[in-house]
């Protein structure tokens, strides 16, 4: 499945050589890591309020995409930033 998805984003990134689109494939998957990291958030913390074990580890497994998410929320973030000051 990585095999797939790493040849389809090359494929994408070498078929668009414009800057422009490379600038819109980027905006799109940082929007889309931060709906995703607003949603994992969301359930996380709903489920770290149950009384189930089984549910609340659960809610702990969901920092495994919760924690590269964030990262990737600050690299947005910092690059934004340094954009706007330029």
């Amino acid at each position: 499945m990585i095999s797939t998805v790493t040849a389809i984003t090359v494929a994408a990134l070498s078929s668009s050589a414009s800057s422009a689109s490379l600038l819109s494939i980027g905006s799109s998957l940082g929007l889309t890591a931060v709906v995703t990291l607003l949603v994992l958030v969301m359930q996380k913390e709903l489920l770290s309020h149950s009384v189930s074990p089984r549910i609340r580890a659960f809610s702990s497994a969901l920092n495994v995409g919760v924690v590269p998410l964030l990262m990737a929320f600050g690299m947005i973030f910092v690059a934004q930033f340094v954009a706007l000051i330029k």
